[in-house]
């Protein structure tokens, strides 16, 4: 998504439609699936998705902002040193400590 954003706002611009920005929130661990008999769609709850929802603010504008369970899991992958930036952000904790 962070790479497409460019060609979905120049797709967007053809159109004579206004750019779209975002911001994306990942984290680690369970999530729980809702359905309801009112609503076609599901819900996800659960801590997961809270910790999401309160990060996202974190992220800049067309970046994106993973949480500590997620982190724990990909910083050892040969990606994390090969041309992608992790830096710790302050503001949001959860109480627990991941090191």
């Amino acid at each position: 998504m962070i790479l497409a954003h460019d060609i979905i706002n120049s797709k967007l611009h053809s159109e004579n439609l206004p750019s779209v920005s975002y911001r994306i929130s990942a984290d680690y661990g369970k999530v729980d699936v809702a359905t309801s008999t009112s609503s076609k769609g599901e819900d996800l709850f659960g801590s997961t998705v809270n910790i999401c929802a309160k990060i996202n603010s974190m992220a800049e504008p067309n970046g994106i902002v993973i949480g500590g369970a997620l982190y724990q899991i990909i910083k050892s992958f040969s990606f994390v040193n090969n041309g992608y930036e992790f830096r710790e952000l302050q503001g949001y904790s959860t109480g627990f400590n991941h090191g």
